[in-house]
């Protein structure tokens, strides 16, 4: 773990302050790490939202139902599968997109 014990006093207007506050607590950092960030010229993004993993799990439950679905439909025969295969490429589409936004992608940011 690195030791950090140089300080750096800086001065800020109460607006930058308040910006500076605000987009720290946006990013989900500490004040220091999002100005480490900065420093790095790492990009920083907003946190994603508390109910996103909770979001992804339900995704993943309806592909997984409407997997079984296409699994019996198929066997039956009886049942137009166009529709199920369709609504299953659409959520697992739906998902990876939402994994590929919040995914970090960077090395620097942790």
């Amino acid at each position: 773990m690195t030791k950090r014990n140089n300080k750096l006093q800086v001065t800020f207007t109460k607006e930058e302050l308040n910006s500076l506050r605000k987009k720290a607590k946006k990013s989900g950092l500490s004040m220091n790490g999002f100005i480490r960030c900065a420093i790095e010229q790492t990009e920083v993004k907003a946190a994603p939202p508390a109910d996103l993993p909770q979001l992804i799990i339900e995704i993943r439950l309806v592909n997984s139902q409407l997997s079984e679905l296409l699994k019996i439909a198929n066997q039956s025969g009886e049942i137009d599968t166009s529709e199920l295969k369709t609504a299953l490429k659409s959520n697992r589409k739906m998902e990876q997109t939402i994994v590929n936004i919040y995914t970090i992608q960077d090395d620097k940011w942790q």
